[in-house]
């Protein structure tokens, strides 16, 4: 009864947005109750609101490790992975977030919120065809996601670079392609329209200056205009990106590009 006061206490207390207080609160008895799931669970979470990610860190932990070894209540369960999952993303540690949404995912396959961040994160870290698995499975659940289809088409021009305008005028034919778009102005670079897109691209790189489909796009544009120092720039540019990466060919091909651009310009 003690117990359920205190929780009752806490939530009354984030009712009130007092978050902070209702997370004093229940550490303070914490280690009378250092099992029980439910006061974990809170902890963990009024941690991870706050912004306190060791110890939100911390608690779920503890409690996933409870469940584990049948201890603890299940129905927290997927509740604890999706957070631990979501906290190593916010701090950019995207091994241990993509081992805590896989584990997620093995309980809850069917979330294509999850599917489409695993995705994503998959990228960042080189996977391409990893990536492109998951992206699969999201297209079976929901044919029509445009956010699912950008991506792919993202993938497809990243590797493929100008081989990859039979697979863009598919997507016109189907209707996939919205003016004003990404991949619209891909289309425009694969179909020679360089000066048309270039501002397009030139805009959008600087607000995502890590996005590869961008830079790509640039650098076939700088190279059809004759445009050398920029594309020199590009080239060195991308070639560290995608080699961060870890798509080692692609940052081969971008430097030796380079290199091969240097011996007819000097400068």
């Amino acid at each position: 009864q003690y117990k359920d006061a205190l929780i009752l206490k806490s939530r009354l207390l984030i009712k009130e947005n007092k978050f902070k207080q209702a997370a004093d609160l229940l550490e303070s008895v914490i280690s009378f109750y250092s099992d029980d799931s439910d006061l974990l669970y809170f902890l963990g979470s009024l941690n991870a609101e706050t912004g306190n990610y060791p110890k939100a860190i911390l608690y779920f932990t503890s409690l996933y490790n409870s469940i584990q070894k049948k201890e603890g209540d299940t129905k927290y369960r997927n509740f604890t992975l999706k957070y631990l999952g979501d906290i190593y993303a916010k701090k950019g540690e995207a091994i241990k977030s993509l081992h805590y949404y896989k584990l997620y995912l093995k309980y809850r396959d069917n979330d294509p919120e999850i599917l489409f961040t695993v995705a994503q994160i998959l990228i960042t870290v080189g996977d391409f065809n990893e990536s492109r698995n998951y992206l699969n499975k999201i297209l079976k659940i929901n044919p029509d996601s445009k956010p699912v289809t950008q991506l792919l088409a993202e993938i497809h021009f990243i590797e493929n670079k100008m081989f990859s305008l039979s697979y863009f005028e598919n997507l016109m034919r189907e209707g996939k392609i919205k003016e004003e778009t990404l991949l619209s102005a891909i289309y425009k670079v694969l179909v020679g329209k360089h000066k048309e897109a270039e501002e397009y691209f030139i805009t959008m790189s600087k607000k995502n200056p890590n996005r590869p489909s961008l830079r790509i796009a640039l650098i076939i544009i700088y190279s059809k205009l004759k445009k050398t120092s920029e594309l020199a720039s590009e080239l060195k540019t991308t070639s560290e990106i995608v080699y961060s990466y870890r798509q080692y060919n692609l940052a081969i091909e971008l430097s030796m590009q380079l290199l091969e651009l240097s011996l007819t310009n000097p400068e």
